[in-house]
């Protein structure tokens, strides 16, 4: 059929072959301010990308930007025309950024009186440091890479490193108050170091200096008790011989001292008695105390009946069972005491034997026998008749017992009523 059909359209060629752009500087050290220009014919629309991540879009011919990172980027340009038309372009030149970023780590930075900082440097560069400059924080410096530092003060110390290229670049890495040095709580203990065995002893701790801080105490003494008070209660020792009492304080920040005392406990002089000791009413029995070597001083008490009472074996004439106190003293200071008991016989005994008897089988006073007190034994009853004819008698028996009394009879037989006579 030959038929045909015509169309047609514009295609507009953007031409970017006269514009360009360029930007300095090409090299520095970080961070390095940099500023790119773009000469156009054209009303255009721009995005940068410099190359360390950053995009900037506009429509100035004029940029800046800043290199804060060490390393080579090249500058990339993208025009925009009105229609978004869009014509890349890649910068002619790279430009180098050199430079250090300082950074340091370490060890332990808490201290109680004083520590050793190992710092060590994790400094990161393209251009070779040249110079190390460490400040402390306590007035003292470094030039060394990686320092080992002793603080010998209380206190926050706040630690910096400075660094230098060989092209002179810069850079400074700051940890405010880093270390921590505190003062550790300084006491002491006051209180007896040399006692008797059984005595008591008052511990106080005291400061040296004073401290303001939140201090815990914690006592250990040798006789088994511990206290977390400043003043513990009194301790008692009943055990002779050299012991350590000791104390730990902490205060707040975990700083201790440990202090201790020693402490003397001296045995008590050593008292022997052989108790009782037994003598006739007026005979005086010498009180057998036997004691350690070192007794300086003796009293006995009560007096009476003693012929002394600063000796240490006095004679003993008691009229009654008595029990004596010796108090002693020895070279130490150490007091003890001993107790004897003094028996008397016959005192006051008073023997009773009852003058009459009514052996009639009613059950009450049927029987004649030897009473009294403080008697042992009986050596011998004997009861006579009138005429001295013995119609009783018996030997070595017990006081105050009526079946080893008389019941009345002769050979089985009841005796009349009479007077009869008794040996005791």
């Amino acid at each position: 059929g030959g038929c045909t059909d015509t169309a047609s359209q514009v295609i507009k060629i953007f031409d970017a072959s006269a514009t360009t752009f360029s930007y300095t500087p090409f090299d520095g050290c970080k961070p390095l301010p940099f500023t790119a220009t773009v000469n156009s014919p054209a009303n255009l629309d721009y995005a940068w990308d410099f190359g360390d991540g950053t995009i900037v879009n506009t429509t100035a011919a004029n940029t800046t930007h800043t290199y804060n990172v060490f390393g080579n980027y090249v500058p990339k340009l993208l025009l925009i025309d009105s229609g978004n038309c869009l014509v890349p372009m890649i910068g002619p030149d790279t430009v180098r950024i050199i430079g250090v970023t300082a950074k340091f780590g370490w060890t332990n930075t808490f201290f109680c009186d004083s520590g050793s900082v190992a710092f060590s440097d994790s400094t990161t560069f393209n251009d070779p440091v040249l110079n190390y400059q460490w400040n402390f924080g306590d007035g003292t410096q470094s030039v060394v890479s990686s320092p080992v530092h002793q603080y010998t003060s209380p206190g926050l110390y706040t630690v910096s490193l400075a660094l230098e290229t060989v092209q002179g670049c810069r850079d400074t890495f700051n940890v405010d108050q880093l270390v921590k040095v505190v003062e550790s709580p300084s006491v002491r203990i006051n209180g007896d170091t040399v006692i008797c065995q059984n005595g008591f002893v008052i511990y106080d701790g005291l400061f040296n200096r004073p401290d303001t801080s939140v201090v815990k105490w914690a006592w250990t003494f040798p006789n088994g008790t511990s206290s977390n008070q400043q003043v513990p209660a009194p301790q008692q020792f009943p055990t002779a011989g050299n012991f350590i009492v000791q104390t730990v304080v902490t205060n707040s920040s975990g700083c201790t001292d440990t202090v201790t005392r020693n402490l003397l406990v001296n045995p008590l002089p050593v008292i022997t008695i052989a108790s009782p000791q037994i003598t006739p009413l007026g005979t005086p029995v010498q009180l057998p105390a036997t004691y350690t070597n070192n007794i300086v001083s003796y009293s006995w008490s009560p007096a009476t009946g003693l012929n002394c009472t600063d000796c240490d074996q006095p004679f003993a004439s008691p009229k009654f069972n008595t029990f004596y106190r010796v108090t002693v003293l020895d070279d130490k200071g150490c007091q003890n005491e001993g107790r004897v008991q003094v028996i008397v016989l016959c005192q006051g005994s008073n023997v009773f034997v009852p003058n009459t008897f009514s052996p009639n089988g009613d059950g009450s006073n049927d029987v004649f026998y030897v009473r009294g007190k403080g008697l042992n034994r009986v050596k011998s009853l004997r009861v006579f008749n009138r005429w001295g004819e013995a119609v009783f008698e018996k030997v070595n028996f017990a006081v105050n017992d009526p079946t080893v009394g008389w019941d009345g009879t002769y050979k089985g037989q009841k005796l009349t009523p009479d007077v009869y006579v008794y040996q005791v």
